[in-house]
């Protein structure tokens, strides 16, 4: 903390000794009642602030909540930060240490607002952390940077050419993001780019379009925005297919989710999603009107354009019912996977319309049959604390029965002990069931095996 900065938050401080801060479940409100004697004090010590010396509680007071608050809370007291303007931006420099280790600290709702400030240091942490594999908060420090594009040069003395080539220089690693192995950052690249290129190349749309068979549905409907903003209509043929989605894994209505996300799209893209209504099924009277009006506008916005083939992830999917089996591993640092084992010997992989596989006869019984006998000796279905790394076992242990879950969570620093031998000896066996060598049939398939080990051991351990 630099010098000018300690006496006038010391200052402040004195100030803002009786301030209450007050939440409600509509935002964050900070009240400070000083006396007017010390008020003035702290305005006499400010220098070259532009905002009074007493906003330095407010800031700190901030900060500690937009690491220490609720979940609700964080991201609210961090947006509170952005309107401080240079003395945030240095306090948040200050935290953000040395290197992505130190950033971390901050929590993700920090990571989230740096790239709000006008600040050349903050936005090239933003990008060291995204280049570190192990950083917790990438898709954080992603949307940070996709929201803020850059709008100068890294150096206040450098001219109109030095500014495109560092917004060049940024649209190159946005590019690279599109391949990133979690979902949430090649979101933000493809938003990124979208507005950063209202006129794309050639090269650019062609890497769009390829993300129009992502593995994530959210990556997706992205890339279908994106490229109908481009002047590509065959693109909404991709969220017009999301309102056919019934599918579930276990209790999660994904497909009812994507309907949602994808009737907003549709509703800012056309004007109009003609009554659809995501809470009933698809097969329901007022949806199928509502899709053949939906598909009929999609047609007459394509005109002559070539009809595009929707590939197989992209298509839509019901529930399945044989599933008794599920593992749901959700790594901050290693991404998401969806994995159920049906009592036909299925292995379904991936939300939506999943990859599947045939396992050899009499896996799923086994592999349930284990599963039972190692969670009979758990005394409780949860351990842990909520936060960004989750793993979840699902079992279905008779016909018809919903299913029960057994929980592993916590935030992103490592805890050691902390899933059950009992659990984890059921983890274990589930991963190594997964077959290999079949990431050409599937990019879901790819390194299955090591993919969910790997994000196995960052949330849980071996």
């Amino acid at each position: 903390m630099s010098a000018t900065y300690r006496t006038l938050y010391l200052l402040a401080s004195f100030a803002a000794a009786s301030a209450v801060f007050a939440v409600s479940p509509v935002g964050v409100e900070s009240t400070t009642r000083a006396s007017t004697a010390v008020r003035q004090t702290a305005q006499t010590a400010q220098t070259a602030q532009d905002k009074p010396a007493i906003d330095l509680s407010k800031l700190e007071l901030y900060l500690d909540k937009a690491q220490h608050g609720s979940a609700v809370i964080r991201p609210q007291a961090a947006a509170r930060l952005v309107p401080m303007g240079g003395p945030a931006a240095e306090r948040l420099f200050e935290l953000c240490g040395a290197d992505p280790a130190a950033m971390a600290e901050m929590g993700a709702s920090l990571v989230e607002v740096l790239g709000a400030f006008d600040d050349p240091r903050l936005r090239e942490r933003l990008w060291q952390g995204i280049a570190d594999p192990d950083f917790p908060w990438r898709p954080a420090a992603a949307r940070s940077l996709a929201q803020n594009l850059l709008q100068r040069a890294p150096t206040s003395d450098a001219g109109s050419d030095q500014l495109a080539a560092a917004q060049a220089d940024e649209a190159r690693r946005f590019r690279a993001l599109l391949e990133d192995p979690i979902a949430p950052v090649r979101v933000a690249a493809v938003q990124a780019l979208e507005k950063r290129f209202p006129e794309p190349d050639m090269g650019l749309r062609a890497a769009a379009r390829a993300r129009l068979a992502d593995t994530s549905d959210f990556v997706r409907r992205a890339a279908a925005v994106a490229l109908v903003g481009w002047g590509e209509p065959e693109a909404l043929l991709w969220l017009v297919e999301d309102l056919r989605r019934s599918d579930t894994f276990f209790e999660r209505w994904s497909g009812k989710n994507a309907a949602y996300e994808s009737r907003r799209a549709l509703q800012a893209l056309l004007g109009d999603t003609f009554g659809y209504d995501p809470e009933v099924p698809p097969s329901d009277a007022t949806n199928v009107a509502a899709l053949a009006q939906l598909d009929a506008a999609v047609r007459a916005r394509i005109g002559e354009r070539a009809v595009p083939v929707l590939p197989n992830v992209a298509r839509a999917s019901g529930p399945e019912p044989d599933a008794v089996l599920g593992l749901e591993l959700i790594s901050c640092r290693r991404g998401e996977h969806y994995i159920a084992w049906t009592s036909d010997d299925q292995l379904l992989v991936g939300i939506g319309n999943p990859a599947r596989v045939e396992l050899p006869e009499g896996t799923t019984a086994r592999l349930l049959g284990f599963a039972k006998e190692q969670v009979a000796q758990l005394d409780r279905p949860y351990f842990g604390l909520p936060g960004c790394d989750v793993e979840m076992l699902r079992i279905v242990s008779e016909p018809g029965a919903r299913a029960q879950s057994w929980v592993v969570s916590k935030n992103q620093a490592r805890i050691e002990g902390l899933r059950p031998e009992a659990l984890g000896a059921v983890l274990r066996e589930l991963i190594a069931s997964l077959p290999e060598g079949l990431g050409a049939s599937d990019p879901r398939l790819a390194n299955l095996r090591d993919a969910a080990r790997e994000a196995m051991i960052a949330i849980g351990g071996r």
